[in-house]
C-alpha cells in the first residue's frame, strides 16, 4: 500500500504528531519530516524521494501551511509526481 506523506508547518508540529499517531495506530504507514530524514543527509532530496514515493500526501491545512514556502513546494512537487492530496483541517 504505501506510506502517507504528512505536510504540515512546523508552528503546527503537535497536531501534525497526532495524525501521525492515529495513522499508525489504524494501520496506515506514515513518513514525516524531520524524523523521518537521516542524520547526515541532504533534507531537499529526502524529501523529493520521499514525495515521489509515498501513496498520497496528507496535508495538514492551517493558516500557518498556507504561508509556508515549505509546505508549498511539497504540495507543488506532489502534484508533478500525479499524488492524491488529502487534506485535514485544524480547527
Amino acid at each position: 500500500m504505501g506510506y502517507a506523506f504528512i505536510s504540515y508547518s512546523t508552528k503546527n508540529k503537535d497536531s501534525a504528531d497526532g495524525i501521525k499517531s492515529l495513522f499508525n495506530k489504524n494501520g496506515i504507514e506514515t513518513w514525516m519530516a524531520p524524523n523521518d530524514i537521516p542524520a547526515g543527509s541532504k533534507y531537499a532530496e529526502v524529501i523529493s524521494k520521499a514525495l515521489k514515493n509515498c501513496s498520497c500526501l496528507v496535508l495538514l491545512l492551517t493558516n500557518n501551511s498556507q504561508n509556508s514556502l515549505w509546505v508549498a513546494k511539497k504540495v507543488e512537487r506532489a502534484i508533478n509526481y500525479k499524488k492524491v492530496i488529502r487534506r485535514c483541517y485544524l480547527k
